[in-house]
Formats: C-alpha cells, structure tokens, sequence
C-alpha cells in the first residue's frame, strides 16, 4: 500500500494530460493492484494517518480536527492494532519510509 500526500488527479501517469511516463513504475503497480480511488479522507496528515492506520475513524482516536506536532508527547493509544501489525498476521512483510505523524512518544 503507498499513500501519497498533496498528490492531484493529474501528477500520476495514468491519468495525467501531459507526463503520461512520469510515474511508470506506479503505472505497473496499478496494472497487477487495486487502485482505491473513492476514499473519504479527513483534512489533514494526523487524522488521515490515524484512520488508515488503526481502521478507525479519527474521532475514535481524538485526532478528529488535530494536527500532531513533533514537540507533543502524544499519539495514537497505543491499544490500537495498527494496520502492519494486521499485515504481519497475514505473512507480509512490511516496511515504513516517510512520515509517521501519528505519535511521538512511547508508555514509559
């Protein structure tokens, strides 16, 4: 699964009316994937993060109208089964590149 922030309709290949080769290796992901193209996401990074990555609305979490800042020892709670931990279940392997934004800090 990839997530992509502040992407538009027309910065991917496959849809764009003027790089059609500007996300070829994305283009074949699509091919042999799902694409998800109706998604109802929230407004911001935390909250979007916190709903794809627990499979709970943001209002369940508390971070419906938040914006999670690096300095704040907060996150999402830590009795939430996260989505690689649901994966690993299954036999995938998994791997986090880029921006977490759902929490900084840990229970001790």
């Amino acid at each position: 699964m990839f997530t992509v922030d502040d992407m538009g309709w027309n910065d991917v290949g496959w849809r764009s009316t003027d790089l059609p080769n500007a996300t070829s290796f994305m283009r074949e992901l699509v091919d042999k994937s799902v694409l998800l193209t109706q998604y109802y996401t929230q407004p911001s990074c935390t909250p979007s993060r916190a709903t794809m990555m627990t499979g709970k609305w943001a209002h369940e979490n508390g971070f419906q109208n938040y914006e999670l800042h690096i300095t704040e020892p907060v996150g999402v709670p830590m009795s939430n089964k996260l989505m690689p931990e649901y994966m690993a279940d299954l036999g995938y392997k998994t791997h986090m590149v880029g921006k977490w934004n759902i929490g900084h800090c840990n229970s001790k």
